[in-house]
């Protein structure tokens, strides 16, 4: 009898292990499979550069009598300014459109 005992705790024994390795086996499949699809979602992420808030002047133009932000690359600088009768209004003094290169919305106001 002690033989037919020892028989079933060995099967026993041998079906906790082998279920115990095929659950460790799963969670290294979803370890794995979870890895893979943070590396997809990195890659996507990095090859998509961040929008830029500057907007061409070639693109579109402000809305008139909006105060914006502009960048003349001869001074490399922004000022603020707004579209006044099609051209830049900027301290007193009207401007081209030409000489500036982009335009963005102002920031909130903190």
């Amino acid at each position: 009898m002690s033989k037919q005992i020892e028989e079933q705790a060995r099967r026993e024994a041998e079906a906790w292990v082998k279920a115990e390795i095929d659950e460790a086996m799963l969670e290294r499949r979803d370890i794995a499979e979870f890895c893979y699809a943070a590396a997809l979602i990195a890659e996507r992420t990095k090859a998509q550069p961040p929008a830029s808030p500057w907007i061409s002047v070639q693109d579109r133009l402000p809305e008139p009598h909006k105060g914006v932000l502009l960048y003349r690359p001869d001074w490399n600088r922004i000022v603020i300014g707004s579209l006044d009768g099609g051209k830049f209004y900027i301290e007193g003094t009207y401007w081209a459109t030409r000489l500036f290169t982009h335009w963005m919305s102002t920031p909130p106001k903190p």
